[in-house]
């Protein structure tokens, strides 16, 4: 009676490989973030979709910070949005931009005469996109490194205007060209 060859080790399947290295990486995660939960699908949705929640700003670092997350966000707000802009291909300026296009609207920026260090956002919807007039708008601008949502008051003539500090963040990111806006109607 022959005995059997030994056999060889065999390398795991592929699957479980890329299933216990999620493990590790969610694992590392939690580590690293303990005081900070993680940010549940449920929470992303209700972001994009514009409702109120207490904890915006937070969740917005994560949205930020987390590629997975920042994901599902982006899917979220292409089924959820009304309008987009997308990155602008435009050679860099000196001066201020003083309006930006995206399809169906466009945002004017005009400095407040009564304080210098203040700028007026004006948002003003095209004919071509049919809103409910008295609604309020949310725009969600996604930047390279940092993600932020502004509500804008109610439509009134199809224009709706804020008031920022010029040294706002969200004012800064409206300006940018590489960042991209996404408007939705809550």
């Amino acid at each position: 009676m022959t005995t059997p060859p030994p056999q060889t080790p065999t390398a795991p399947p592929a699957a479980l490989v890329a299933a216990i290295a999620s493990y590790l990486q969610a694992r590392d995660q939690l580590a690293n973030n303990a005081n900070q939960a993680p940010l549940m699908p449920a929470r992303i949705i209700a972001f994009a979709s514009g409702q109120a929640l207490p904890d915006r700003d937070q969740i917005a670092a994560q949205l930020s910070a987390q590629l997975p997350a920042r994901r599902l966000y982006r899917q979220v707000l292409a089924l959820r949005s009304v309008a987009h802009s997308p990155l602008q291909a435009c050679a860099q300026s000196e001066g201020t931009i003083t309006e930006r296009s995206g399809d169906h609207f466009v945002l004017y920026f005009r400095a407040s005469r009564a304080a210098p260090d203040q700028v007026y956002v004006t948002v003003e919807i095209r004919p071509s996109l049919q809103l409910v007039e008295g609604a309020e708008l949310d725009i969600h601008v996604l930047g390279e490194r940092q993600v932020l949502s502004v509500r804008f008051p109610p439509l009134v003539e199809r224009r709706t205007q804020r008031l920022f500090q010029r040294t706002d963040a969200v004012l800064q990111l409206l300006q940018d060209d590489g960042a991209e806006l996404m408007v939705v109607q809550p």
